[in-house]
């Protein structure tokens, strides 16, 4: 899986969307049948939120690719299983967003040319972080960035997501981090009995949102979707009585 992924980053990195192969592409998101993959890259406005549409099914997976005409909105966007629909995320992961506390995120159906989609069931002006759906597509995570600004901290929540009428609903607030605390990444295991999500230890010199890079540190932490149980640090996963 490491060498395939390598490769198909290389590929998208050096044929030629946009032009060549500088700037960063590593930034993506592959719905769960693996058939689409949304990259962005730091070339265009804004720097980063540049995004392009791949089908991972075709021979030249690099000839398939389609820009996204409405950029600085698909960065990290929540697919649906089948890719034909997607939740955005306003949050860009760049260290700099202009948009952060007043950015809201919308919802898409994907074909030919994406279109917006009507948004049902979760709060107005909602700036979903870093959305992820269940494998089955029955719900959705996400972190609420709802009056971040300049640091973006918010809870994990959960909807339930209904494939047939792309309805949204029962918004429900999963983890509550503490004053000061970072959370998000939120993924579903396979069955959807929990979610996985990441809890910062240690910040970015330089970033005011959840980032994986210049000395920032997380954890892996879990909760069960029933909410009837605390959510629990995977002490063994990471790293500690060793």
């Amino acid at each position: 899986l490491g060498r395939a992924m390598l490769r198909l980053l290389y590929i998208l990195g050096s044929n030629g969307i946009p032009t060549d192969d500088s700037g960063c592409r590593v930034c993506h998101v592959v719905s769960s049948r693996g058939k689409w993959l949304i990259s962005q890259s730091e070339q265009g406005t804004p720097g980063d939120g540049q995004s392009y549409l791949y089908d991972l099914t075709q021979m030249n997976v690099q000839a398939s690719a389609v820009a996204l005409t409405t950029q600085g909105t698909f960065g990290w966007a929540a697919l649906t299983s089948d890719g034909a629909y997607a939740l955005t995320n306003e949050v860009d992961p760049s260290s700099t967003n202009p948009a952060i506390g007043t950015s809201t995120s919308t919802f898409w159906k994907f074909g030919a040319a994406p279109t917006m989609a009507t948004l049902t069931g979760l709060p107005s002006g909602l700036p979903a972080g870093y959305p992820s759906y269940a494998p089955d597509d029955k719900y959705v995570a996400y972190m609420d960035a709802t009056a971040s600004t300049t640091n973006v901290q918010g809870p994990i929540v959960m909807a339930a997501y209904n494939p047939a009428t792309q309805v949204f609903s029962g918004v429900t607030t999963m983890v509550s981090p503490a004053s000061g605390q970072r959370v998000g990444y939120p993924v579903f295991l396979p069955d959807d009995s929990g979610i996985l999500f990441e809890t910062e230890t240690q910040a970015s010199v330089s970033d005011t949102v959840m980032v994986t890079r210049n000395c920032a540190r997380s954890e892996l932490w879990w909760v069960n979707t029933a909410g009837t149980a605390k959510p629990v640090a995977l002490q063994s996963l990471n790293g500690k009585g060793y």
